[in-house]
């Protein structure tokens, strides 16, 4: 026994000689009033990190610049590219710690800047800097590691008071450079779209869960949950190990972005279901990844992961380009079991996967011979369809319908289930016919939708520097009534087509015109999901088969600062004639002007106006 003691011991002491000490930056208990000063360490931030307590109950002045970290803290940021820099100001009266990070990104890019200012802050403060936490202020983060890139990528650092001008009069206690080892974390779980390919077969889904659990300052295991295929359910799978390059985030709440790559790897099967007991997969099994490729950045998840069952591949797009989810209102009309119900304001939402499925689901159904008590939601799923300029139309039989979330069993489920109709901008028309309990029933949402007109003829397209002349280009205008056209381009800045409303006055002659001012239409380009178009006419009517149309597109709202964000749109001729007689007046102005919305002015105007030349030029001009 006594032996075994003896190996214990010597085994902790072992592993304490292991453990690298920690080492030491700078002066501990330094202080000097009103003094810059600025110490150089080393550290490797895959493992070590950086710790320091600051005793800010001698400070005194407004901003004084406590603590800086960075290659270089002398200046708010030094000549090296890229590089990072983490300045912080506290205001003693105020109890107030202003928290600053400059990014020098590369010379073309330019400069990330955020700022966080942390309130009730006073006497001791833990400072730690680490590649799995970030920056953190009394154990709260302020900002992760993919937003500091650019400092953690450093090997060489400096901590101390030199930027700006009011200097530190805290007390550094003591500043440590530490070994950091990974700390295990619960995963994180995304709820987001994905669809699988399985056996040539599709399953879409609109809230699928991804979660994403580090196994390693470098690596994720990325967990699919409740895998199914086919309708049949295979159960979890984690596939383990993924790399994860951390990339810079930006902005003010920007999280960590990570870049996830493997080939060839594995996955581990868990919650087994139907399907992996069909294939003889028991809990635990492992399965072949062929490959993942993604990223991770704050509350989006997009990747594509490929595994294997037997010699099936299974292929998983999460987060994939294409897909868009609208709500819209109007009536509602059921029919059945010899009883109608009219229901105003009712929701149709309508998911678009973007490869010519979509799932439709009709929001608290309600039947009157039921009550008109609220019967679940009507979803159909996997519903094809083909696009006529803005308009999606259904004409499809033979489904099943469910009643997700139904107070009756019985009705649950629909068979011989046929839709049709049109979904439009924010309108819509559909019959959906079918069986409940063996019954016939009859849904019909909205009200039938006016067909778009195409106008045919030459298109200029102006963005940039770059000119495009498009002979038979098109543009679809639907009349919605109440003087609400809807207006449909395709292939416009990037976009299959954009689809946006416009009001219309018609004239005793029967001639339209056109103005929109900003009309948006979101924009579904990688990248920029959650950005809109904004539209604007400068000049715009119809009649007959004829439409001109002078427009500004501006993306993103960035179009006034950056020339290849706006795009200037001619379409057809305005000196149309031979209509009723009725001929438009000519524009031979050779050089136009806009202001910073995209309007057309007949002269500049005091301020920043666009100006666009007779040989397709853009540029800015300053009117004082």
């Amino acid at each position: 026994m006594k032996k075994l003691f003896t190996l214990i011991a010597l085994l902790f002491s072992t592993l304490t000689v292991m453990a690298a000490d920690p080492v030491v930056v700078g002066e501990d208990n330094y202080h000097q009033d009103d003094a810059s000063f600025a110490w150089d360490f080393d550290i490797d931030f895959l493992t070590q990190k950086f710790e320091a307590t600051v005793d800010l109950s001698t400070c005194k002045n407004e901003g004084e610049n406590v603590f800086s970290l960075g290659w270089n803290i002398d200046n708010w940021y030094s000549g090296k590219n890229p590089s990072g820099y983490i300045h912080c100001y506290y205001t003693a009266a105020t109890k107030q710690l202003v928290c600053k990070y400059i990014s020098v990104v590369n010379d073309n890019f330019g400069i990330w800047q955020y700022e966080k200012t942390l309130d009730a802050i006073e006497g001791d403060v833990t400072v730690d800097l680490s590649y799995q936490y970030g920056l953190r202020i009394n154990g709260k983060q302020v900002y992760d590691a993919g937003q500091l890139k650019n400092v953690i990528i450093e090997k060489a650092l400096r901590f101390g008071s030199k930027e700006g001008t009011s200097r530190s009069n805290a007390t550094y206690k003591q500043a440590r450079v530490v070994d950091a080892p990974f700390e295990a974390t619960d995963a994180v779980n995304y709820n987001t779209y994905a669809m699988y390919y399985y056996k040539d077969q599709v399953s879409h889904f609109t809230n699928a869960t991804i979660g994403f659990k580090p196994s390693s300052l470098t690596t994720y295991d990325i967990i699919l949950k409740n895998v199914t295929l086919n309708g049949q359910v295979l159960g979890n799978v984690t596939i383990k190990d993924v790399a994860a390059e951390l990339m810079e985030g930006s902005g003010n709440n920007a999280q960590s972005y990570f870049n996830t790559t493997l080939e060839n790897g594995k996955a581990v099967l868990s919650n087994a279901g139907a399907l992996a007991k069909e294939l003889g997969l028991a809990e635990g099994a492992e399965l072949t990844v062929s490959s993942v490729d993604g990223y991770v950045f704050g509350a989006n998840v997009s990747g594509t992961y490929k595994f294997l069952l037997g010699e099936d591949e299974v292929a998983c797009y999460v987060g994939y380009d294409g897909y868009s989810e609208k709500e819209i209102s109007d009536n509602l009309f059921v029919s059945f079991s010899n009883m109608d119900g009219d229901y105003a304001d009712k929701t149709l939402v309508f998911s678009d996967f973007g490869d010519g499925y979509a799932t439709i689901v009709l929001k608290q159904m309600r039947m009157a011979s039921m009550g008109d008590t609220n019967m679940g939601d009507l979803t159909i799923c996997e519903v094809p369809y083909t696009k006529n300029g803005a308009d999606y139309v259904f004409d499809s039989t033979d489904f099943t319908a469910t009643l997700v979330g139904s107070p009756s069993m019985a009705l649950k489920e629909w068979s011989k289930v046929s839709l049709k109709g049109t979904i439009s901008g924010d309108k819509a028309y559909l019959q959906i016919d079918g069986e409940a309990y063996t019954m016939p029933i009859k849904v019909v949402f909205g009200k039938p939708l006016a067909e778009a007109k195409v106008y045919t003829d030459k298109m200029t397209i102006v963005n940039g520097s770059d000119t495009e002349e498009r002979e038979n280009a098109t543009i679809s205008v639907r009349d919605d009534g109440e003087g609400k056209y809807l207006f449909t381009i395709t292939d416009i800045a990037g976009e299959d087509a954009i689809s946006f409303y416009a009001e219309g006055t018609t004239d005793a002659n029967g001639m339209v015109t056109y103005t929109a001012n900003e009309a948006t239409c979101p924009m579904t380009t990688s990248g920029w999901e959650g950005y809109y178009f904004y539209i604007s006419f400068s000049d715009a009517y119809s009649m007959g088969d004829k439409l001109y149309a002078d427009m500004y597109v501006d993306m993103g709202g960035y179009g006034a600062s950056y020339p290849d964000y706006a795009y200037y749109i001619t379409f057809g001729d305005k000196k149309f004639t031979g209509i009723n007689g009725v001929e438009a007046a000519a524009d031979a102005k050779t050089v136009q002007f806009f202001n910073a919305s995209g309007m057309r002015l007949s002269a500049p105007q005091k301020g920043l106006n666009i100006v666009r030349a007779a040989d397709g030029k853009v540029y800015k001009q300053i009117v004082k």
